[in-house]
């Protein structure tokens, strides 16, 4: 993946953690300064004979209050100095266009993956950290609606912010605007779950990253309910897939952008003629692993389609609902 222009990321070796800043003596004075003089205080009160100290602890405890106000300083300080805004600018490609040059949907899918991990690395929530601490980020749910999809040749600026916690859930949203006309061209929600890697079990992100927890972000949730998808109520036409190396990840198995051509291609066959997704939100319930089979069921109208990935086992494998318009003339690869 090409990146043109990132007129917001970081310096390679500035850290959003970091107290290294122009204003770095300012936070000496007001929040290291003082915590060092508390508890070098301390360590010398305990020093001091028994007969003197009830004189002085009552100094101490003041002192501790404000250690304590500067402190909470420094985490008001580092929130702040998150950036909770990231945006790359994308050149559409000859192998990412599809039918009529347009955006291939499987590109769309990695455009929004790549430049939510290369925020989360800014952010100090990305690849390096979660390695270290033996953790992952699992895309769980995701929900887009593209007004129009750009063309071969294009440059399609894609921005991104973090929008909190809910229970278990890493709110993100996601933005796609023409550099050509300036015109957005769609707006995507997603929800990832926090995994530890040895044993695939939730972690509350809240509590293993509490500063972005109090980002104060007010910029909309284009979804806000990425809710379960029911039942399809009459799952027909089946197609069945099996997995390729191609299909398979770096974490060893389907990554989810194949999910969204799975549902696509479903539809596209159950009709007979060429469809171009104007939304959709995916559930993603269970993993695929190389060699393994999958049979795509669902059912469509004029206007809308809900499709299932059922795996061998009888797990469901993703579920996928949204609405789609049929045009030969309109067609997105």
């Amino acid at each position: 993946m090409r990146r043109e222009s990132s007129p917001q990321r970081p310096a390679a070796n500035q850290s959003h953690w970091s107290l290294a800043s122009p204003e770095a003596g300012h936070y000496q004075w007001v929040t290291a300064y003082p915590c060092r003089w508390f508890f070098a205080g301390w360590g010398g009160l305990m020093a001091l004979p028994a007969y003197i100290k009830p004189a002085l602890t009552p100094l101490f405890q003041v002192a501790g209050g404000v250690c304590l106000l500067s402190l909470a300083c420094m985490v008001k300080e580092w929130v702040m100095d998150i950036d909770n805004s990231y945006q790359e600018d994308y050149r559409i490609r000859l192998n990412e266009a599809g039918p009529g040059g347009r955006l291939r949907l499987h590109a769309l899918f990695d455009y929004l993956q790549d430049i939510a991990s290369l925020h989360a690395t800014a952010l100090g929530i990305g690849l390096p950290v979660l390695l270290e601490r033996q953790l992952t980020w699992v895309l769980s749910r995701v929900a887009f609606r593209m007004d129009d999809y750009p063309v071969y040749g294009d440059t399609v600026r894609v921005s991104t912010y973090t929008r909190g916690f809910e229970r278990l859930f890493a709110l993100r949203q996601f933005e796609l605007h023409s550099l050509q006309t300036g015109r957005r061209l769609g707006v995507a929600s997603s929800n990832w779950l926090l995994l530890r890697s040895d044993k695939l079990r939730p972690v509350v992100p809240a509590t293993a990253f509490p500063a972005l927890a109090a980002i104060d972000e007010q910029r909309p949730v284009f979804f806000p309910k990425l809710d379960k998808l029911p039942d399809c109520a009459v799952a027909r036409h089946e197609q069945e897939h099996r997995i390729g190396q191609f299909q398979i990840d770096w974490n060893m198995h389907v990554n989810n952008s194949y999910y969204a051509v799975y549902a696509r291609d479903w539809l596209a066959a159950r009709l007979g003629r060429p469809v171009r997704l104007v939304d959709m939100q995916i559930n993603f319930n269970a993993a695929l692993l190389f060699g393994d089979t999958m049979r795509c069921l669902g059912e469509a109208d004029e206007q809308q389609f809900r499709v299932d990935g059922v795996a061998a086992d009888g797990r469901n494998v993703f579920q996928a609902a949204g609405h789609f318009e049929v045009d030969d003339d309109v067609m997105a690869g």
